[in-house]
């Protein structure tokens, strides 16, 4: 196994603001889009908890997602808008 047997995932640049959002989302609509889940908190495997639970403690920088919404509560109505 390993990048010599097999294929890597596609990469890409971030190049603007609003791809980091696109992308940020996609990243936790996946699971949901595949019916993995019905909602993008149901996936175990997901750091959106981490966003749904503000208040409590987490080891990754929620802040610096933060920079590219307006707050919380923007990224929260992008997931319901686009989970509906």
């Amino acid at each position: 196994m390993g990048s010599l047997f097999m294929k890597n995932f596609k990469r890409k640049v971030i190049e603007s603001d609003e791809q980091w959002q696109k992308t940020f989302l996609y990243i936790h609509l996946n699971p949901v889009k595949h019916d993995f889940v019905r909602s993008v908190n149901d996936w175990l495997w997901s750091s959106w908890v981490a966003y749904e639970n503000w208040e409590e403690e987490r080891i990754i920088n929620r802040e610096e997602s933060l920079i590219y919404f307006e707050s919380v509560d923007h990224i929260k109505d992008c997931i319901d808008e686009i989970e509906i």
